[in-house]
């Protein structure tokens, strides 16, 4: 969907990056999925590595362990509504904390982000002018992966947050990012399974949630 009124995201423009770590976990019998060790590491520090060198900001929103966030060396905030109302109102309530209008959206549970989508989503977002970019893995979109503009999407938010990540982010004008080709790199490590498969043979992409 292309929108009337095009946006030009600059080069020079800085953006923030939001991950998202304050799931209930419920499938990972309650564990911090961002913290789980996974590859030798925190989960979310795969997520933070690929991000970072695209960003002016990186913000973590979670609901336990700060200190533990924290200690990654990146601004965490806390929402503790999302357990309850889910991913898309940690996102609407981040936005007003946020330093910047257009921010990268990334999930603690994806640790094969690729490094190159955030520059993949930036130019989708200049070619159609889009103020919301939604990656598209070839059998559906992946609404945590995502680019968006902070005032157009609050403008375009009328009534109650909707629980689903997917109607906040398409309920205005958007664009879809075609990420096929990595397909496999959208996995979700959901439960204790997941992780221990995932580990021994990264990359697999055994699971993709719905969000």
């Amino acid at each position: 969907m292309r929108p009337a009124l095009k946006l030009e995201l600059k080069a020079e423009t800085p953006l923030s990056a939001l991950v998202l770590a304050g799931g209930a976990s419920r499938r990972m019998d309650g564990r911090d999925k961002g913290l789980e060790p996974f590859l030798g590491q925190p989960m979310v520090s795969h997520v933070i590595e690929a991000l970072a060198p695209s960003v002016a900001e990186l913000v973590i929103v979670a609901n336990r362990h700060l200190d533990a966030y924290r200690g990654l060396g990146h601004r965490t905030i806390t929402d503790p509504d999302r357990v309850r109302r889910g991913p898309a109102a940690a996102v609407h309530a981040a936005m007003g904390r946020l330093r910047h209008d257009w921010v990268l959206l990334a999930p603690c549970d994806t640790p094969h982000y690729r490094p190159q989508w955030p520059a993949r989503l930036i130019a989708r977002q200049r070619a159609t002018g889009a103020p919301v970019v939604i990656a598209d893995d070839g059998h559906r979109l992946q609404p945590g992966v995502a680019l968006f503009h902070v005032p157009s999407l609050r403008r375009q938010r009328v009534g109650p947050v909707p629980e689903r990540l997917t109607d906040l982010l398409t309920g205005g004008p958007h664009a879809c990012c075609d990420l096929s080709e990595d397909r496999n790199a959208f996995l979700n490590v959901n439960t204790r399974i997941d992780l221990l498969r995932e580990s021994a043979m990264p990359g697999l992409g055994i699971g993709r949630s719905d969000s």
